[in-house]
Protein backbone atom coordinates (compact mmCIF):
# COMPACT_ATOMS: atom_id res chain seq x y z
CA UNK A 1 0.00 0.00 0.00
CA UNK A 2 1.40 3.32 -1.27
CA UNK A 3 0.74 6.63 0.31
CA UNK A 4 -3.36 8.34 -0.10
CA UNK A 5 -4.92 10.79 0.98
CA UNK A 6 -8.80 9.14 2.25
CA UNK A 7 -11.64 11.70 1.79
CA UNK A 8 -14.42 11.04 3.23
CA UNK A 9 -17.90 12.04 1.88
CA UNK A 10 -20.94 11.58 3.90
CA UNK A 11 -23.95 13.32 5.85
CA UNK A 12 -22.90 14.28 9.21
CA UNK A 13 -23.79 11.52 11.69
CA UNK A 14 -22.96 8.89 9.04
CA UNK A 15 -19.86 7.06 10.81
CA UNK A 16 -17.14 8.66 9.31
CA UNK A 17 -15.29 9.49 12.65
CA UNK A 18 -15.74 5.64 13.47
CA UNK A 19 -14.54 4.69 10.34
CA UNK A 20 -11.84 7.37 10.22
CA UNK A 21 -10.66 5.88 13.80
CA UNK A 22 -11.29 2.08 12.80
CA UNK A 23 -10.34 1.18 9.62
CA UNK A 24 -8.04 4.26 9.22
CA UNK A 25 -6.19 3.77 12.49
CA UNK A 26 -2.83 3.82 11.30
CA UNK A 27 -3.94 7.14 8.94
CA UNK A 28 -2.93 10.57 10.51
CA UNK A 29 -6.82 11.89 10.94
CA UNK A 30 -7.57 15.38 9.99
CA UNK A 31 -10.89 16.82 11.23
CA UNK A 32 -12.32 21.03 10.90
CA UNK A 33 -14.45 20.20 14.18
CA UNK A 34 -11.09 19.01 15.88
CA UNK A 35 -9.33 22.15 14.81
CA UNK A 36 -11.95 24.57 15.15
CA UNK A 37 -12.44 23.19 18.80
CA UNK A 38 -8.32 23.74 19.57
CA UNK A 39 -8.81 27.15 17.99
CA UNK A 40 -11.82 27.69 20.93
CA UNK A 41 -9.73 26.52 23.25
CA UNK A 42 -7.03 28.92 22.62
CA UNK A 43 -9.54 31.84 22.19
CA UNK A 44 -10.46 31.77 19.20
CA UNK A 45 -14.10 32.11 18.06
CA UNK A 46 -15.27 29.34 16.75
CA UNK A 47 -17.26 29.27 13.19
CA UNK A 48 -17.07 33.01 12.78
CA UNK A 49 -15.56 33.55 9.03
CA UNK A 50 -11.94 34.42 9.96
CA UNK A 51 -11.41 30.86 11.59
CA UNK A 52 -13.22 29.22 9.01
CA UNK A 53 -10.92 30.66 6.75
CA UNK A 54 -7.95 29.83 9.43
CA UNK A 55 -9.01 26.45 10.10
CA UNK A 56 -8.89 25.57 6.40
CA UNK A 57 -5.66 26.40 6.31
CA UNK A 58 -4.94 24.66 9.16
CA UNK A 59 -5.82 21.86 7.80
CA UNK A 60 -4.17 22.37 4.64
CA UNK A 61 -1.35 22.91 6.29
CA UNK A 62 -1.57 19.36 8.48
CA UNK A 63 -2.22 17.24 5.29
CA UNK A 64 0.23 18.67 3.22
CA UNK A 65 3.10 18.15 6.37
CA UNK A 66 1.43 15.06 7.16
CA UNK A 67 2.03 13.61 3.07
CA UNK A 68 5.24 15.17 3.19
CA UNK A 69 6.33 12.71 6.30
CA UNK A 70 4.89 9.63 3.89
CA UNK A 71 2.13 9.74 5.91
CA UNK A 72 -1.15 8.64 5.24
CA UNK A 73 -3.90 10.44 6.23
CA UNK A 74 -7.96 10.74 6.62
CA UNK A 75 -10.20 13.79 6.45
CA UNK A 76 -12.98 13.74 8.11
CA UNK A 77 -15.23 16.10 6.85
CA UNK A 78 -18.62 15.54 4.99
CA UNK A 79 -17.06 17.02 1.80
CA UNK A 80 -20.29 16.95 0.31
CA UNK A 81 -19.73 18.50 -3.17
CA UNK A 82 -17.73 18.60 -5.79
CA UNK A 83 -16.52 21.99 -5.08
CA UNK A 84 -15.85 20.92 -1.20
CA UNK A 85 -13.41 18.02 -2.31
CA UNK A 86 -11.69 19.77 -5.11
CA UNK A 87 -9.30 21.34 -2.66
CA UNK A 88 -7.41 18.07 -1.73
CA UNK A 89 -6.12 16.99 -4.92
CA UNK A 90 -3.34 19.49 -5.46
CA UNK A 91 -2.06 18.54 -2.39
CA UNK A 92 -2.07 14.59 -2.38
CA UNK A 93 -0.76 15.02 -6.34
CA UNK A 94 2.49 17.18 -4.53
CA UNK A 95 3.87 14.39 -2.54
CA UNK A 96 2.24 11.61 -4.57
CA UNK A 97 -0.33 10.34 -2.58
CA UNK A 98 -3.57 8.45 -4.33
CA UNK A 99 -6.55 10.46 -3.92
CA UNK A 100 -9.42 8.13 -2.56
CA UNK A 101 -12.87 8.90 -1.77
CA UNK A 102 -14.59 6.41 1.09
CA UNK A 103 -18.41 7.15 0.35
CA UNK A 104 -21.19 6.82 2.55
CA UNK A 105 -24.30 6.28 0.27
CA UNK A 106 -27.49 8.65 2.11
CA UNK A 107 -29.33 7.25 5.16
CA UNK A 108 -31.75 9.00 6.43
CA UNK A 109 -32.76 6.37 9.53
CA UNK A 110 -29.42 5.56 10.22
CA UNK A 111 -27.99 9.50 10.52
CA UNK A 112 -30.72 10.18 12.76
CA UNK A 113 -30.46 7.13 15.37
CA UNK A 114 -26.47 7.96 15.30
CA UNK A 115 -27.18 10.96 16.04
CA UNK A 116 -29.77 10.18 18.75
CA UNK A 117 -27.16 7.77 20.00
CA UNK A 118 -24.25 10.63 19.53
CA UNK A 119 -26.71 13.09 22.35
CA UNK A 120 -26.66 10.11 24.98
CA UNK A 121 -23.67 8.80 24.70
CA UNK A 122 -21.91 12.33 24.73
CA UNK A 123 -24.74 15.32 24.76
CA UNK A 124 -23.91 16.27 21.04
CA UNK A 125 -26.57 16.53 18.76
CA UNK A 126 -26.75 17.84 15.71
CA UNK A 127 -30.58 19.70 14.80
CA UNK A 128 -32.20 17.12 12.45
CA UNK A 129 -33.23 19.63 9.60
CA UNK A 130 -29.17 20.20 9.35
CA UNK A 131 -28.77 16.57 8.64
CA UNK A 132 -32.04 16.42 6.31
CA UNK A 133 -30.51 19.37 4.58
CA UNK A 134 -27.35 18.02 3.72
CA UNK A 135 -28.83 15.18 1.68
CA UNK A 136 -30.33 17.67 -0.47
CA UNK A 137 -26.61 18.87 -0.90
CA UNK A 138 -24.35 15.41 -1.20
CA UNK A 139 -22.69 14.61 -4.26
CA UNK A 140 -21.43 11.32 -5.07
CA UNK A 141 -17.75 12.00 -5.67
CA UNK A 142 -16.79 10.84 -8.92
CA UNK A 143 -13.30 8.93 -10.41
CA UNK A 144 -13.93 12.37 -12.56
CA UNK A 145 -13.23 14.61 -10.19
CA UNK A 146 -9.84 12.75 -9.44
CA UNK A 147 -10.03 10.08 -7.13
CA UNK A 148 -8.20 7.52 -8.02
CA UNK A 149 -10.64 4.50 -6.10
CA UNK A 150 -14.46 5.44 -4.82
CA UNK A 151 -15.17 2.75 -1.84
CA UNK A 152 -18.28 1.82 0.31
CA UNK A 153 -17.59 3.07 3.58
CA UNK A 154 -20.39 0.95 4.77
CA UNK A 155 -18.24 -1.76 3.58
CA UNK A 156 -15.21 -0.61 5.47
CA UNK A 157 -17.19 -0.25 8.58
CA UNK A 158 -17.97 -3.70 8.43
CA UNK A 159 -14.33 -4.82 7.48
CA UNK A 160 -12.99 -2.59 10.80
CA UNK A 161 -16.39 -4.68 12.86
CA UNK A 162 -18.44 -2.03 13.01
CA UNK A 163 -21.23 -2.85 10.67
CA UNK A 164 -22.23 -5.42 8.21
CA UNK A 165 -22.25 -4.70 4.63
CA UNK A 166 -21.30 -5.96 1.09
CA UNK A 167 -18.53 -4.43 -0.83
CA UNK A 168 -19.92 -2.34 -3.14
CA UNK A 169 -17.87 -0.48 -6.29
CA UNK A 170 -18.94 3.11 -7.57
Amino acid sequence: MGLELVVLVGVPCCGKTTLATSYFSDYYHVSLDNIHEMLAQHGARGYDPLNKHLGRTIEMHIIGTRLSQNTSVVVDNPNLTKEDRKRYFPVAWEFGAEPIAAYFPPNRDVAVKRNWRRKEESDIFICNDAIFESFEILQMPLIEEGFTQIRSAPYLLSKAGKGEQEEKTY
